[in-house]
């Protein structure tokens, strides 16, 4: 009884009573519409992909790569990528990669993360596009095609070609 009442909750809503402690409707519906806006303007700025994964441990000095790929619609499709990224033959990225996609209809955009003391952008290109052999399955060719990449025009280093896997 002896403590003074607060005309408010415990909780309030708008600006401070200095500024008048009221906000017409019509500015709170402006406000929302730039937070919206701005949220939207963000994603198409520094779209976040929506697949990511890694192999390995992460090296004290990374290089990526930037590729867009078909087929590539969803993310039964994205851990196919991957599963052909971890491959065990001539093509496989050793130690280190990160993979990050954004799944979608027609063309995709992925970025690959690696260590490039170790592996290069046409060892990795290779890895998504060449066929891969399992004991299990036999042959699994690759549904994926790089956008202005062509498997002919490979050129593999002939030290990596003499290494055994």
């Amino acid at each position: 009884d002896q403590c003074p009442k607060k005309e408010a909750g415990a909780l309030g809503w708008g600006p401070p009573k200095i500024l008048g402690g009221f906000w017409p409707r019509a500015v709170l519906i402006i406000l929302l519409m730039l937070c919206v806006s701005g949220v939207v303007a963000a994603t198409y700025i520094y779209p976040l992909p929506s697949f990511v994964k890694t192999h390995g441990t992460e090296p004290a000095k990374t290089a990526s790569v930037d590729l867009t790929l078909q087929n590539l619609s969803c993310r039964g499709r994205a851990n196919l990528l991957f599963y052909f990224l971890e491959r065990d033959d001539m093509y496989e990225l050793p130690d280190y990669f990160r993979l990050e996609a954004w799944p979608g209809p027609g063309e995709a955009k992925i970025r690959v993360w690696y260590d490039p003391s170790k592996t290069d952008d046409q060892t990795i290109k290779a890895a998504i596009t060449e066929p891969y052999f399992e004991l299990e399955y036999g042959w699994r060719k690759s549904p994926f095609t790089i956008k202005g990449y062509d498997v002919l025009d490979l050129e593999l280093d002939p030290d990596v070609l003499s290494q055994p896997h």
